[in-house]
């Protein structure tokens, strides 16, 4: 009898943690939820590179290097990091970003495995204009296909 007492005892020690805690998470809650006006008071009035730069980093940083090609640029990526890749996607458009020599779908093992390294002549062939690297810790790097055609200041390097 002892032994379903002490259970009873443990299951309403339970119950009242778990009641204490409810009320903890709802004030947690409320003052989480109360960060969402506090950023928009914070961005209020800023231009978009601002609120870029404070709410997004890294797209302020994506969208920087994108005005650095022609808006008709077709660019090879190589080396693709997943995350870089999809999101210069979005920040370079109207550009055109490929990582792969078929155009085939992108699925995660085209990033663990790439291995389409073109030739300057396939690129040439193939109306692409630049080749980009972009990397998390050295940034973007780059260079033109075409020894005749404009490379674009600062982004833009020789390999």
């Amino acid at each position: 009898m002892n032994h379903t007492h002490s259970a009873g005892g443990r299951f309403k020690r339970c119950l009242a943690a778990v009641l204490l805690t409810l009320p903890l998470v709802q004030v947690a809650m409320f003052f989480t939820g109360m960060l969402v006006p506090v950023r928009r008071f914070v961005l209020w009035g800023k231009s978009r590179p601002e609120r870029l730069t404070i709410a997004w980093p890294v797209g302020r940083q994506l969208e920087e290097w994108a005005q650095e090609f022609p808006l008709d640029a077709r660019i090879y990526m190589v080396d693709p990091d997943e995350f870089l890749h999809r999101q210069a996607q979005y920040y370079f458009l109207p550009r055109t970003i490929s990582i792969t020599m078929t155009n085939r779908g992108w699925t995660q093992d085209i990033y663990h495995q790439w291995v389409d390294r073109p030739t300057a002549d396939w690129l040439v062939q193939h109306g692409f204009t630049f080749v980009l690297k972009l990397t998390v810790t050295n940034g973007a790097g780059g260079w033109a296909v075409a020894p005749a055609m404009r490379t674009p200041p600062g982004v833009l390097r020789e390999p």
